[in-house]
């Protein structure tokens, strides 16, 4: 009988961790061999499958839909998150509106003709009637041919531009005007449709006065037709001031307001917007504290 001698003993335990070691390598090549041949057998199905399935128009063309819809949403996603704009709770606060139950009824009825006629919301437009009477009860010039002007010049655009650069609400021409705008900031409060007019009606002032007190004389120089005829822009005017009155007419208001002759000097008891004296009594400082 053999002895077993602890150099055997080893020697026979480096054996059998040989043979596991083989026996687990000959499993993981089995194994690998037959999951890496599968694998590509599914691939060759799956692209089979694909390549059939594509060449049917009727199954083609709804997958193309689908993953064109898919794609396009992940670009607007994506267009939304980086164009994402801030929130600003107090923005309303630059606004400058005001309420039609705050005017008295005649200038909310001029407000809802203005803003039915030219397409403009009516809040803003009540800021602009509510400063037109008041600088109307300071200079005596109706404040119904204030907004008519407006309206032929802009249609109530505060961001118009003529191709001469006249800007703004009254069309005023900035560049002649500047010394008019330093009292409100400078040129560029010519886009505040408040300032613009208050300065126009400045300008309007300025041409009655030289036209030697005549509405009519004062509106084409207002417009710029010195030495050529104003009467198509007169007639324009006219034809917005006429149903701007056929509005307030209904309401009994005070001559001056409802009632303005363009056709002569005799102005009745509106005569101040008429009357050199009165122009040049009424400075820019007083359309300023009128607004006040």
């Amino acid at each position: 009988m053999e002895k077993t001698t602890p150099a055997t003993t080893d020697i026979n335990a480096g054996s059998a961790a040989l043979k596991r070691l083989v026996v687990v390598r000959r499993l993981s090549q089995w194994f690998w061999n037959v999951t890496h041949n599968g694998l590509a057998m599914a691939g060759i199905a799956l692209l089979s499958i694909v390549l059939v399935l594509a060449s049917q128009s009727s199954v083609r063309v709804p997958v193309e839909e689908q993953v064109l819809q898919w794609l396009q949403g992940r670009q607007e996603d994506r267009l939304m998150l980086s164009q994402e704009v801030s929130s600003e709770p107090r923005a309303a606060d630059r606004v400058n509106v005001t309420a039609s139950s705050e005017l008295p009824d005649y200038q909310a009825a001029l407000s809802r003709w203005i803003s039915r006629t030219y397409r403009v919301a009516s809040p803003p437009i009540n800021v602009l009637i509510a400063e037109a009477y008041a600088i109307g009860e300071r200079t005596h010039i109706d404040p119904a041919l204030l907004l008519s002007i407006a309206a032929v010049e802009s249609r109530f655009n505060p961001y118009a531009r003529s191709p001469v650069g006249a800007e703004g609400l009254m069309q005023v021409l900035t560049r002649v005007h500047l010394d008019k705008f330093e009292a409100f900031g400078g040129p560029i409060a010519a886009f505040d449709p408040i300032t613009n007019l208050r300065v126009g009606t400045m300008v309007l002032q300025e041409c009655i006065a030289r036209s030697g007190g005549t509405v009519e004389l004062g509106l084409s120089c207002y417009v710029g037709a010195v030495t050529v005829d104003g009467s198509f822009y007169l007639d324009r005017v006219i034809k917005v001031y006429e149903r701007m009155q056929s509005v307030l007419a209904p309401y009994n208001l005070p001559i001056y307001k409802q009632t303005l002759t363009l056709k002569g000097t005799n102005l009745g008891p509106a005569a101040a917007i008429g009357t050199p004296a009165t122009m040049a009594a009424v400075s820019p400082e007083d359309i300023i504290r009128a607004a006040k």
